[in-house]
């Protein structure tokens, strides 16, 4: 739970619910490279406690 909400939500819809990151875009109303960039980096910070 260290990561931000955002990055938190996006990975548990691309990871554990599925969503490719077009649909994570649709249901945000974003930028296609906010979404990746955000995932990115959240795991990128996840590799740190694992």
């Amino acid at each position: 739970m260290s990561l931000p909400e955002k990055q938190a939500k996006r990975i548990y819809a691309q990871y554990y619910l599925g969503m490719r990151v077009n649909e994570i875009v649709a249901a945000e109303g974003v930028d296609p490279s906010r979404v990746r960039d955000s995932i990115r980096r959240g795991l990128k910070q996840l590799t740190k406690y694992f």
